[in-house]
């Protein structure tokens, strides 16, 4: 579970955040402690973000950045012409929580940013989102045959909400690509 977490500061596939879930409901459902599942993926997610940003911190050039890494590092200038830097916690916070978070500890190596104005709010913002997810799979493995008789009494709705979706959805591609021809 700890490499699943590790390996989303890499490539962010849901994939890694299944694995902690269905962990902790494995755990919850066995009565083990699922702290440890938590513990496996925060330290996993954080550490390994800590690990590349090091790395990019290390190796990175030190002459003037490309065009690009300068344009997504810019700062902005206070009034006394001093360069400041954009990398606010809060805003590393909440884009921990979106598509753009394996690039967060690259790029503020890259950058230069200070590890803890990085590390803190990443650091929290990853165990907000595993406690979470640990929480609704150990939930879901304590409470197991209420899961079952829940989708049992609902699986009709279940189908016909899936139906619509799949329908809706291809419907939409199929709209999207004749619009373009």
């Amino acid at each position: 579970m700890g490499t699943a977490a590790a390996a989303q500061n890499v490539i962010p596939l849901p994939i890694a955040d299944l694995v902690v879930l269905f962990g902790a409901f494995l755990a919850a459902r066995f009565e083990f402690g699922w702290a440890g599942v938590f513990l496996a993926a925060w330290i996993g997610n954080a550490g390994t973000a800590a690990i590349l940003y090091g790395l990019a911190r290390r190796y990175r050039d030190r002459r003037p950045e490309s065009r690009v890494v300068r344009w997504l590092l810019k700062g902005r200038s206070s009034r006394d012409g001093e360069r400041v830097s954009d990398w606010h916690p809060f805003h590393v916070f909440v884009a921990s929580f979106l598509p753009v978070r394996p690039l967060l500890p690259v790029l503020a190596g890259l950058g230069g940013v200070s590890f803890w104005r990085l590390i803190l709010p990443l650091a929290t913002a990853a165990g907000a989102w595993y406690a979470g997810l640990v929480l609704v799979g150990a939930t879901g493995g304590r409470n197991f045959p209420s899961v079952l008789r829940a989708f049992a009494a609902y699986s009709r709705e279940f189908l016909y909400v899936t139906v619509g979706l799949v329908v809706v959805t291809v419907v939409w591609w199929w709209l999207r690509r004749r619009r373009t021809r």
